[in-house]
């Protein structure tokens, strides 16, 4: 399990330098997948210590607050699915963080109180195939680029790493 974690760590690392070729551009972009990158290094190495539900926190604050100031009246549709998709995709990568972080003893404390962790993976894991396979294909259709579309297949691959991840943390 550790081993997806640190896969996915790596990977959305990597998807955060392929952006910073396009930095003036897609300035909201860099920052929220750095973000999400630091969070989940953070997650697995406790360096910073910052617990994950803050993280999370911080992740979901940062979407809404980047989404918020942005004007999207003169983008093409794509563009603006791509951006409402990499709101969605830090979304699901806080809940999936925040998943990974519980431990056994929290998963069961978590069952007696009604909320079933398998059934939280198991949304999880559909919102997260979906969210990829609409990234992927969007990205394939209209990303220009190498930078960009190493970012979106890493940030997908990230993504599914991490549902592995909460998949395998379930079932032990």
């Amino acid at each position: 399990m550790e081993m997806l974690h640190v896969g996915a760590t790596g990977t959305a690392a990597v998807g955060a330098c392929c952006l910073v070729p396009e930095v003036r551009r897609s300035w909201r972009e860099l920052l929220l997948t750095a973000l999400m990158a630091v969070a989940m290094l953070d997650q697995l190495t406790g360096i910073i210590g910052i617990p994950v539900v803050f993280w999370a926190a911080l992740t979901v604050g940062a979407v809404l607050a980047l989404s918020a100031r942005r004007s999207i009246r003169h983008e093409p549709g794509h563009v603006r699915a791509m951006h409402a998709l990499l709101g969605v995709g830090a979304i699901l990568m806080a809940a999936l963080m925040v998943v990974g972080g519980a431990s056994g003893h929290d998963a069961a404390v978590a069952h007696q109180h009604g909320a079933s962790l398998v059934a939280i993976v198991l949304v999880l894991a559909v919102a997260s195939v979906a969210h990829v396979t609409g990234s992927l294909v969007l990205a394939t259709r209209h990303s220009s680029g190498l930078p960009r579309r190493v970012h979106e297949a890493s940030m997908a691959l990230s993504m599914l790493m991490m549902v592995a991840s909460a998949v395998v943390m379930v079932w032990e």
